[in-house]
């Protein structure tokens, strides 16, 4: 596959998981995933650690998204190069005193096969995310 090829393929698999998930469709999120794909949490998120495997993945994604009360999320920006992909987005999340706020975070993809094989979050503030999810 060519190089164009890849970054092309990598977009399409990285915007049908943001569409599910952004759409409310976790199914649809979740049919991006390698079987073994890794989601690496920082240790300062409230529902942080390494989550293995799709299954992993889905069994987590109620305590990850509960715990930020996470609302949507808002897709600004998608850059690709060949397997790897970079989203710039907001979380919109609800804090445990019951306040809305937006977080902002970027997102690193590797893409393998067709499916997402690494997702790792970057929040721009894990000290505020912690202190309003309650972490």
């Amino acid at each position: 596959m060519s190089a164009i090829d890849q970054t092309q393929a990598t977009r399409e698999v990285v915007q049908t998981a943001y569409d599910g998930m952004c759409g409310g469709d976790l199914p649809k999120f979740l049919g991006q995933l390698a079987d073994d794909c890794v989601l690496t949490e920082p240790p300062g998120h409230p529902a942080g650690g390494v989550y293995e495997g799709r299954d992993a993945i889905e069994a987590a994604f109620p305590a990850l998204a509960g715990a930020l009360g996470l609302r949507g999320v808002v897709v600004h920006h998608l850059l690709v190069d060949g397997d790897r992909a970079v989203g710039l987005l907001d979380m919109l999340c609800t804090g445990k005193d019951g306040t809305e706020y937006t977080m902002p975070l970027a997102e690193s993809w590797l893409v393998r096969d067709g499916k997402v094989a690494e997702i790792t979050p970057y929040a721009f503030d894990l000290v505020e995310l912690a202190t309003r999810a309650g972490g």
